[in-house]
């Protein structure tokens, strides 16, 4: 959900999802998400961003990935 009253030319506001952070390994492991599977899932959505559509996340530290209940990456912070 784009939050429209609180967004302009240079700041994108987005509603919060919750999930677990990439590093954040023994939360991955407890909750049984295939790490295998999220690290295909973050190459073909890097691979579909850059080659595909153009529009890519440049600032994809720990901080800015989480994977949500279906293993579903979540991507955070779309600054520029």
């Amino acid at each position: 959900v784009v939050y429209w009253d609180y967004t302009a030319t240079k700041v994108l506001t987005l509603e919060y999802v919750p999930g677990v952070k990439i590093d954040q390994l023994e939360r991955i492991d407890s909750q049984g998400f295939n790490r295998s599977q999220i690290a295909s899932h973050a190459i073909e959505a890097y691979l579909i961003q850059i080659l595909k559509t153009g529009f890519f996340h440049a600032d994809p530290h720990p901080g800015n990935l989480a994977v949500d209940t279906d293993e579903a990456l979540i991507y955070y912070d779309f600054g520029g």
